[in-house]
């Protein structure tokens, strides 16, 4: 049984195709309501400095403090899809990173940004399922053993 107005079924649960068709009649994309994945963001300051901390948009401007790496500041974030925007809080002083990404506010203030997109993580993932997959079959050790490798 279909309705008049739109010639979807008039049951209690909406078929698939209803509830498209009405995500789109909203001006919604069904795919908008699926959450995005987070995908792990590296940040790094290298303009020396005793403390740093790293404040953005992802952690409603909270200090997070970063780790010291070699002659670097680290931190790993695992970032929603979308563009971020961040600073440094380097020895007391709000500074951004000169050799990234920058957007000026209208009011002057000078922010990096970032665009982080799970395109960009596609290589790393078909890795990791190559990877799985070649140590749940023996490949490695079998291709070891042929080409005589011990």
């Amino acid at each position: 049984m279909t309705s008049a107005t739109n010639g979807f079924s008039s049951g209690t649960v909406p078929a698939p195709e209803e509830e498209e068709f009405l995500a789109w009649q909203h001006g919604l994309e069904v795919n908008d309501k699926a959450p995005t994945q987070a995908q792990p963001t590296v940040f790094r300051w290298t303009g020396g400095g005793k403390e740093v901390y790293l404040s953005g948009s992802f952690n409603d401007w909270s200090k997070l403090p970063l780790a010291k790496s070699h002659n670097s500041f680290v931190a790993i974030l695992d970032l929603p899809e979308g563009e971020h925007q961040y600073k440094f809080f380097v020895d007391g002083q709000w500074t951004h990173n000169p050799s990234e990404p920058i957007v000026t506010s209208q009011l002057g203030t000078v922010n990096n940004i970032i665009q982080v997109k799970k395109t960009d993580f596609e290589v790393f993932h078909a890795l990791m399922v190559d990877s799985q997959k070649c140590s749940s079959s023996g490949f490695k050790s079998s291709f070891i053993w042929s080409a005589g490798i011990y």
